[in-house]
């Protein structure tokens, strides 16, 4: 970087290829390392420029250049904050990418949901036994599966319970639920169909359910027959001996691919809250020049555009100071 070989979105991103958790982490710093970011964010730069210029050189020789139009310059002022605060809004999706998609899995009790957790995760992480209730609060493991990053989440059993800790933890399982990208419900093979039937009351769009017949190791209950049940497509599974797995496993990857946006859909994604600030900022110094257009002197107005581009200029690296710096790559990791 101070040799001038990077612009701090390349610096960063060296950062985060060696931290990248997914295939979409790769792929997003791949392409902050090859410049994409710079050649993005620099064409939006030389536009915001071209306009100072204009302006100071109508200030400095008001004699000799041509009047910038008032409208010319507005539309100038309100495309260049558009562009700006899209590339602001991509953060979000970045974020969301790089932490995963979260998968909960929910059901009633004992129906086997901390078996297939740890099944999922591979290591017994959730406690197991026997009886009803074990979880108490949600447990999160962080994955990768088919190169997509995963947050699987065990959640406690839905029912109605008594004690004040099973309680509160029933509520933190339906606020998991809520927040959920994809919800994994999980049923007892061996309870009679009625009683699995009743606990399917609440399941909704089939995007975002995902439906996991559990125990298949054991014998069906009675009524499987049900027309309630017989119009859902389930997952036959055993989280103990692991038959069915690879096929639930697979599916999760396939809905998991669906919900989170894929990069092809941006031309950018910022990686960093640093790139974020700097950009809205940016956005917000142009905003607040456009209804002045007219209104103000112009030597204010090229103040504001002047420091718009300061701010794009620290964003990118080309301004900078030791602190700045010092800030910037403490979060790297120096190898001995």
């Amino acid at each position: 970087f101070l040799n001038g070989k990077m612009d701090l979105f390349q610096a960063e991103a060296v950062s985060q290829l060696i931290d990248a958790r997914s295939n979409a982490d790769l792929e997003m710093a791949g392409r902050h390392t090859r410049g994409r970011a710079r050649t993005l964010v620099y064409t939006i730069q030389s536009k915001l420029d071209h306009l100072l210029m204009r302006l100071e050189a109508e200030l400095d020789f008001p004699d000799d250049m041509p009047e910038l139009p008032e409208e010319e310059l507005r539309s100038g002022l309100d495309s260049i904050a558009s562009e700006l605060e899209r590339l602001g809004r991509s953060f979000s999706s970045t974020a969301r990418g790089r932490q995963g998609a979260r998968v909960v899995i929910t059901g009633a009790p004992n129906a086997g949901k901390s078996t297939l957790f740890n099944a999922l995760v591979g290591h017994e992480r959730a406690l197991v036994t026997s009886e009803a209730g074990t979880t108490r609060d949600y447990l999160e493991e962080e994955l990768v599966l088919g190169g997509q990053a995963v947050v699987l989440v065990d959640t406690a059993g839905i029912r109605q319970a008594d004690g004040q800790a099973e309680i509160e933890g029933i509520r933190r399982s339906v606020e998991q639920m809520e927040n959920a990208d994809l919800l994994i419900r999980v049923f007892d093979q061996s309870l009679n169909g009625r009683a699995i039937a009743d606990g399917m009351a609440d399941v909704a769009s089939p995007e975002t359910n995902l439906l996991v017949m559990n125990k298949a190791d054991t014998e069906p209950g009675e009524s499987h027959d049900i027309p309630e049940l017989m119009r859902h497509e389930f997952h036959r599974l055993s989280a103990v001996t692991g038959d069915g797995l690879d096929g639930l496993i697979a599916e999760i990857i396939d809905r998991v691919s669906d919900s989170l946006p894929s990069i092809e859909q941006e031309d950018l994604w910022l990686t960093s809250v640093r790139q974020r600030d700097g950009i809205a900022q940016s956005a917000a110094q142009l905003r607040e020049a456009v209804p002045l257009v007219g209104d103000v002197p112009e030597e204010i107005l090229a103040g504001l555009l002047g420091h718009a581009l300061e701010l794009l200029e620290e964003t990118t690296g080309e301004r900078h100071d030791e602190d700045m710096l010092d800030r910037i790559f403490s979060d790297f990791c120096i190898g001995k």
